[in-house]
This record gives structure tokens, sequence and C-alpha cells, in this order.
């Protein structure tokens, strides 16, 4: 839940900061408006998949300190549920 709220403020930043530079740009030129939308959105999708891998991560070392598996199969079944 923790990295979900994360994610979606993080995404709000990103969007609005984007919006802006792209009206912005759009006044100038469709082009370098589009571009910058792209941009915007390959930043927000690269930084939301990180905090996603970092908190498998984190998930993973937890695991691996508090309990004590006799494979890491195992431990990776435990996890994924």
């Amino acid at each position: 839940a923790v990295t979900s709220i994360l994610c979606g403020w993080i995404g709000m930043m990103i969007a609005v900061y984007t919006n802006v530079r792209t009206t912005h740009q759009c006044w100038k030129d469709l082009k370098a408006g589009f571009d910058v939308a792209i941009q915007g959105g390959c930043v927000m999708g690269l930084s939301l998949v990180s905090i996603g891998v970092l908190a498998i991560f984190v998930v993973i070392e937890v695991f691996k300190r508090c309990f004590d598996f006799e494979r890491a199969e195992v431990m990776f079944e435990a996890i994924a549920g």
C-alpha cells in the first residue's frame, strides 16, 4: 500500500509538471509539445517501475533476514503467495 501511495504521488507530480511544459511547448510548435509529452511519460514510467523493483528487493531482503528457508525457491513461493 505504501508503494502504491508513493507511486501515485510521484506520478501525479510528474504528470502535472509535464502537462504544464507540454502546454507551453504547444504554443510554439505541436511537434515540440508532443516530444515533451513523450519524454515526460517515459520519465514517469521509468520512475514508477524503479520504485516497484526497489520494493520487491526490500521484501526479498526482509524475508531472507526474518525467516529461515531451506531453498530460495521456497522463499520466492512464500513471497508470491
